[in-house]
């Protein structure tokens, strides 16, 4: 209950900026940055600076075509971590109410695809496994890239 009171709190303090400066697309790659501190300080991982990137979004059509949208924002990276740490940001996304979007999983044996949604932000994880001799995971190379 006080990871959400939190949360909501610094979405709240981000959507003030937002009306103060009123220059959407700088606030919203802010407001991400806002994201990302935000999963470091709760989880305790540290990422690379976040970038500008651009995330491909998967939806159905009126015709239930599958198409993917591009949508601009920020990401970040964090390499070779444990399967704990990797457990770590999708337990971020779940206990905050993100819910997992059927039309953006992908799941091989040396990487995954995940992508959350809550509101208006998107966020696709990218897991590339390096494999150790035993084919078990040994490293985790993570990317998180947010949109709103």
């Amino acid at each position: 209950m006080k990871k959400r009171i939190i949360v909501s709190i610094i979405l709240i303090i981000a959507a003030i900026f937002f009306l103060i400066f009123n220059n959407k697309e700088v606030e919203e790659k802010d407001n991400i940055s806002i994201f990302f501190e935000l999963i470091e300080q709760e989880k305790n991982i540290s990422f690379s600076d976040s970038q500008n990137s651009t995330i491909d979004w998967k939806v159905v059509d009126e015709n239930n075509n599958v198409i993917v949208i591009k949508k601009e924002g920020r990401s970040v990276q964090i390499n070779k971590v444990e399967e704990t740490d990797s457990q770590k940001i999708d337990d971020f996304f779940e206990e905050n109410s993100f819910e997992l979007d059927i039309y953006n999983l992908a799941d091989g044996p040396e990487g995954s695809v995940k992508g959350y949604r809550k509101d208006k932000m998107y966020c696709v994880i990218t897991r590339d496994c390096e494999l150790g001799s035993d084919t078990i995971f040994k490293k985790i190379n993570i990317n998180i890239a947010c949109a709103i």
